[in-house]
This record gives structure tokens, C-alpha cells and sequence, in this order.
């Protein structure tokens, strides 16, 4: 039974190698697809948020040559706040004019740049003694946001004279370093072509649709992945069995024990075990007692007849009267035993007759 057992385990691990070696293979294509498939949709966002920045400048420059006198005339900040909300879910425009003289004239949407300045008024004797900011112009493009994320906390502490920890600071500011987003502008003159003020845009929050992106190749790589894993699981479990058979078969003392080795070093003990098996294994099982010969003809355990001989199909161990293989019908050769010498008596040579 035992080349049988071998001849299973064969078939068997080949069908785990080829399923590792393809599972393996597709995993590293849709990978690959998946990455390009990656880079593609970059590429579009990319572009995608080039033309958006391209068309917020025309807008800027657009909206600049509007702007021919000062005080600012209020049908252009309505109609920028109508855009601001337009662009709302694409992006946050935050448009905002300064005169050549350092005054502020309008702030689209109103609310945060209302309170941008009110804390710059408030607080800028201290604000020019930090001198993180050189003007009001450098305090509203540096912290202008959503107006629900401002907070003064740090100015109001030291305005008391209470010490405001810098980390407060960096965290009522957006972090260590100014909040993201681009900033343009665009210069506005008169009619006669006299300089005025210039025109600022800052762009943030530019919507990002990357994290619901999902591509198609994102199953078979999942599947591949769970295939890749079984196999090797598979075959990883299935070289100690082998070794297991092939121990028993040559006569290896303790089988058990070089299989758990494999089993736990996986290539290192097989390959010791490859070392230290005997060349050839055990040649002939008892079919009374069911210990392991040497060829011997008979056990030298029981007495009995041993088997010595195996099917020349399917390896299967034959007894010595048999005919047929009982596995598979073929018919088991026999080499006949050379006929003993019969002992042979000494001629007698007739003597000298009388």
C-alpha cells in the first residue's frame, strides 16, 4: 500500500503547486493592472484639479477687471458670494481685496474674514511683537478658513497676561505651519489705469474623490491572494506527510518525529532528512507477523514466508504464491528457484578382474 500512498500524495502535490504557481502569477497581473489602473486615475484627478485651479485664476483675473473703484462697488462681493457657494462642494474659494495702502475693502464669504479682522485689530500690538505676521495681509491669507475652526484662545490667554503654550498656538492655527491651500492675485486699476489694490483668491479644500476610488481588479486579487495562501498552507502540511511515508517505507526509526521536524523547519529538516535516510528502504513485509524484512525468504522474526516481490505495475507487495496482483490483475513473474544438485555418489571403478 505504501508506493500507492506515495503515488496520492504525489498527485496531490502537484495539483497544490500548479494552484500556488497560477494563484501566484495572478496575483502578481492584477497587481499590476491594479496599480495602473491606479496611475490612471491620478493622472485624471491631476488634471482634473489643474483645470479646476486654471479656471478659479480666469475667474480671479475676470473678476479683477471688474473692480475700477473704490469703495468696492457691493455687486461684485454679492455675486462672489453667490460663486463661493456655487463652488462649495468643489472647493473653498476665498476671495479678498486690499487697497495699495495695506485697507482692507471686502472679504468673500464675509463671516471669517469679519472675524479675521476683528482679531487682528484686537490683537495686533501683540501680534506685531510675535512677528510670525509682517501685516493684516499676511494674517488673514495665512489663517482664513471656515470661521467654525477659528479660535483666539492663545491671543486672549497672553492679552490677560496668562502664558499660552505654543502648541495651543500651532493647533488654533491649523498646525506648525500655515493652512493649506493656493493663493493668487490679481492687481485691479481705474478707468484711468491707476493702481487701486489687488485682488486675492485662496484655494482650499479642493475636493478629493481618491478615497472612493475602487477598481475592478480589486476581487480577483483578493481571490488570488486567498488561493496563494491556501496552496503553500496546503503543501507546507503535505511535505511532512510525505516524509512521514517515505521514513516508514526505508525502515527510519521514529518516523513521527522527523515528520514533525519538516513539519516545524519545513525546508531545513526535509533537507537533513534527505541526508541522513538510508539509500534504499526495507524489501519485504511479513504477511503473518507484519514486521519489515531485508529480502530475506523467510521472517526472521516468525518463520514464516516473507514478501519479497512487488508488482512491476503498481508496486504493490505480492506474497509468493500469488499468481495476480490483486491491485491491479497483472500477472507477477516468477523467477524459479535454481533446482538444488542432487548430491552426486562416487562412481565406483570396476576393478581388475581376476
Amino acid at each position: 500500500m505504501m508506493p500507492n500512498k506515495k503515488r496520492i500524495l504525489r498527485n496531490m502535490a502537484l495539483i497544490g503547486l500548479a494552484v500556488f504557481v497560477i494563484s501566484g502569477l495572478s496575483l502578481l497581473i492584477t497587481e499590476r493592472m491594479s496599480r495602473l489602473a491606479e496611475i490612471e486615475f491620478e493622472k485624471a484627478w491631476n488634471k482634473t484639479r489643474e483645470d479646476r485651479i486654471l479656471k478659479y485664476r480666469s475667474y480671479l483675473q475676470e473678476t479683477a477687471k471688474k473692480v475700477v473703484k473704490l469703495p468696492v462697488d457691493p455687486n461684485i462681493a454679492g455675486r462672489a458670494e453667490a460663486h463661493y457657494f456655487e463652488e462649495y462642494s468643489n472647493a473653498r474659494l476665498y476671495l479678498w481685496a486690499m487697497d495699495t495702502g495695506g485697507k482692507f475693502q471686502f472679504g468673500v464669504p464675509r463671516e471669517p474674514f469679519d472675524r479675521l479682522n476683528r482679531a487682528y485689530d484686537t490683537y495686533q500690538k501683540l501680534i506685531v511683537q510675535e512677528g510670525r505676521f509682517t501685516d493684516r495681509q499676511d494674517f488673514i491669507r495665512r489663517l482664513v478658513r471656515d470661521q467654525r475652526n477659528m479660535n483666539f484662545g492663545y491671543y486672549e490667554a497672553k492679552t490677560a497676561g496668562q502664558e499660552g503654550s505654543e502648541r495651543r498656538r500651532q493647533e488654533e492655527d491649523g498646525g506648525p505651519h500655515e493652512s493649506d491651500g493656493l493663493v493668487f492675485s490679481a492687481p485691479f486699476q481705474n478707468d484711468a489705469g491707476e493702481m487701486l489694490g489687488t485682488l486675492y483668491l485662496k484655494i482650499s479644500d479642493i475636493n478629493d474623490d481618491r478615497g472612493y476610488f475602487r477598481n475592478g481588479y480589486q476581487g480577483p486579487q483578493e481571490l488570488s491572494g486567498i488561493l496563494l495562501a491556501a496552496s503553500a498552507l496546503f503543501l507546507w502540511f503535505l511535505l511532512p506527510t510525505w516524509v512521514y511515508l517515505d521514513a516508514k517505507g526505508r525502515g527510519v526509526d521514529s518516523p513521527v518525529r522527523w515528520s514533525v521536524l519538516t513539519l516545524v523547519s519545513f525546508v531545513f529538516g526535509l533537507a537533513i532528512y534527505l541526508i541522513l535516510r538510508p539509500e534504499q528502504g526495507t524489501k519485504g513485509v511479513c504477511q503473518n507477523c507484519g514486521r519489515t524484512t531485508g529480502g530475506e525468504k523467510y521472517c526472521p522474526y516468525c518463520g514464516s514466508p516473507a514478501t519479497s516481490d512487488f508488482c512491476p505495475k503498481c508496486g504493490y507487495p505480492a506474497r509468493a504464491e500469488w499468481t495476480y496482483c490483486p491491485n491491479c490483475q497483472t500477472a507477477i513473474q516468477k523467477v524459479p528457484e535454481p533446482a538444488p544438485r542432487a548430491a552426486q555418489e562416487p562412481a565406483i571403478e570396476p576393478g581388475p578382474q581376476a
